[in-house]
């Protein structure tokens, strides 16, 4: 595994983890999203709760930990970006095989 992650270049590296990143969030989304509606036509529990009928679903048709794993998705994935692209090395010490610099 590590050999495959030296393989690439550290563009490279950015590029993937951004992209990885946006299309799990996608997906997953549009995955929530393409259920049909009526599918998502949640029983609901009524109780008294002592002034007034109080309706709650039965269950939570979305998890509630979507919205915060996608952010957090987004989030680590800029971060490592930014990890990617500060550890970069300047263009004009960049050579042609790969963007790796050998003395020779």
């Amino acid at each position: 595994m590590m050999t495959l992650l030296n393989r690439f270049t550290d563009r490279e590296k950015i590029l993937t983890t951004l992209s990885a990143s946006t299309m799990f969030v996608t997906g997953v989304w549009v995955g929530v999203w393409i259920v049909p509606s009526a599918a998502l036509d949640v029983p609901m529990n009524s109780h008294f709760d002592g002034r007034q009928m109080v309706n709650t679903p039965a269950y939570q048709p979305v998890p509630t930990y979507l919205p915060v794993l996608s952010i957090l998705v987004v989030v680590f994935a800029l971060y490592a970006a930014n990890h990617f692209y500060s550890r970069e090395s300047p263009p004009e010490l960049a050579a042609t095989d790969g963007g790796e610099d050998h003395d020779e």
